[in-house]
């Protein structure tokens, strides 16, 4: 029979990861061919792992610190995906993103001793940036974005036995390190 406990009363500690699929297309103001970057079908670290959380991300509590609320618990992010639009018009972006509750042992939050997942949340959403020379401004226009709320999200809690509740989604690389390239 598994043990109940994956770890002693607080050496428990949870972290995001989070991973991106994303893709982008600019076309240079000053002419040439249409520029992309994409993760292509496949998922990728959005940054780092841990994934940046508001006010700790890099001294991540013990479980015992969270403050719980009918049995839930918070933390808090911000997520506002950037590039610079300047000399592209139009310039699209369109991403999707996992964000994995992750509970671990250890202080070693890069490589844990053991680690499983026990909640992820999805969302997504895109835009596009259109330069109007007469004026020499940009007009943003929002895509789709999903869940619609900007307040609060709701994530999806991870059942099942050890075994498979601890993967993440596969990803290969780092949304950080993505080229431009000419478009396909």
């Amino acid at each position: 029979m598994p043990p109940k406990f994956i770890s002693e009363g607080g050496q428990g500690k949870i972290k995001w990861v989070q991973l991106v699929n994303s893709s982008s297309r600019r076309t240079p103001l000053a002419g040439g061919a249409d520029q992309c970057r994409s993760s292509g079908s496949g998922w990728m670290l959005d940054g780092s792992d841990p994934y940046a959380s508001t006010g700790i991300v890099n001294n991540l509590p013990p479980i015992s610190d969270f403050n719980y609320s009918a049995g839930t618990a918070s933390i808090g992010t911000v997520d506002s995906p950037f590039n610079s639009v300047d000399g592209y018009s139009p310039f699209i972006r369109t991403d999707s993103y996992k964000i994995y509750v992750v509970y671990f042992t250890v202080n070693d939050q890069e490589n844990p001793r053991i680690q499983r997942v026990i909640g992820v949340m999805q969302w997504s959403w895109s835009g596009q940036a259109d330069y109007n020379s007469q004026t020499q401004t940009y007009s943003l226009n929002s895509g789709n974005y999903s869940p619609t709320s900007t307040t609060s999200i709701t994530g999806t809690a991870v059942s099942g036995t050890v075994s498979t509740i601890n993967e993440l989604q596969p990803y290969s690389g780092n949304v950080n390190n993505l080229q431009w390239g000419t478009c396909q």
